[in-house]
C-alpha cells in the first residue's frame, strides 16, 4: 500500500479528503454528516474495486484523529492504516445496503441527511448500471 510522503501531505493542512487522494484511493463520493462534529461518509474506488468507510471527525485535536497526529508521521500512518482496515469493499449494490445499515439514523435531524443519503446511493446505482453496461457489451 502506498502511503503519502509526510513532506508532501503535510505541506498544507491536513484534511480527510486529500488523505485518500495521496495513498491512491479515487474518491468517488464525499459527504459530511454533522457540523463541528460528525462523521464523513467516502467511496473511493481503487485499482476495480468499490469501497465505502466512514470517518469519525471533530473540531479539534482533542476530538479529531487527524488532527491529533498532524505533526506525528508515525502516528499518522498508523491512523491510515486503521482507516483502511475499516473499508468495506463489494459491489456497488452490496455497499447500498452497507450505507443504510452503516450511517447512523440520528443524523435524520441533520437538514443535509436525506439529500447525503441520496447522493450516496445514487453514486453506487450509476456505477452498478455503469458496470452492466459494461458487462454487456463484453
Amino acid at each position: 500500500m502506498k502511503h503519502p510522503s509526510i513532506d508532501t501531505y503535510f505541506s498544507d493542512h491536513p484534511n480527510y479528503e486529500d488523505m485518500f487522494d495521496h495513498c491512491g484511493y479515487k474518491r468517488l463520493e464525499f459527504v459530511i454528516f454533522g457540523d463541528y462534529q460528525g462523521d464523513y461518509a467516502v467511496i473511493i474506488k481503487r485499482d476495480n474495486k468499490y469501497g465505502f468507510v466512514v470517518i469519525g471527525y471533530g473540531s479539534c485535536s482533542g476530538c479529531d484523529a487527524l488532527e491529533a497526529v498532524y505533526d506525528e508521521p508515525e502516528k499518522y500512518q498508523a491512523l491510515f492504516k486503521s482507516i483502511e482496515r475499516d473499508i468495506h469493499w463489494g459491489t456497488p449494490a452490496e455497499l447500498v445496503e452497507r450505507i443504510d445499515s452503516d450511517i447512523p439514523e440520528w443524523y435524520n435531524h441533520d437538514k443535509g441527511y436525506q439529500e447525503n443519503m441520496s447522493t450516496l446511493r445514487r453514486c453506487l446505482r450509476l456505477l452498478e448500471m455503469s458496470q452492466e453496461v459494461s458487462e454487456a457489451t463484453k
